[in-house]
């Protein structure tokens, strides 16, 4: 197991993600129970960050799908324009 080798290493959080492998085509692991073997070429070890939800990615699918065409985006940012205008008048 390198689990507890890793503990010995650094500062390891049982909480951090791991992945087997590189950044690109590495695998995610459920937890540090590793055999070490011939071509296991290296672990990356990720802080577990808090994600921040956003409702709006900007792909814009919300247009193709209104049948009146609106479009979220602009108008939001229309609106935020027109609220710091009043407050600066």
């Amino acid at each position: 197991e390198l689990g507890p080798i890793v503990r010995k290493l650094g500062k390891y959080k049982v909480s951090s993600r791991i992945v087997a492998g590189g950044p690109m085509m590495g695998r995610a692991l459920m937890n540090d129970n590793v055999v070490v073997t011939a071509n296991l070429n290296g672990l990356l070890f990720l802080k577990d960050l808090k994600e921040e939800v956003n409702n709006c990615m900007g792909c814009g699918r919300c247009i193709k799908v209104c049948p009146q065409k609106l479009c979220p985006v602009f108008i939001m940012k229309n609106l935020l324009l027109k609220m710091r205008r009043v407050a600066l008048s």
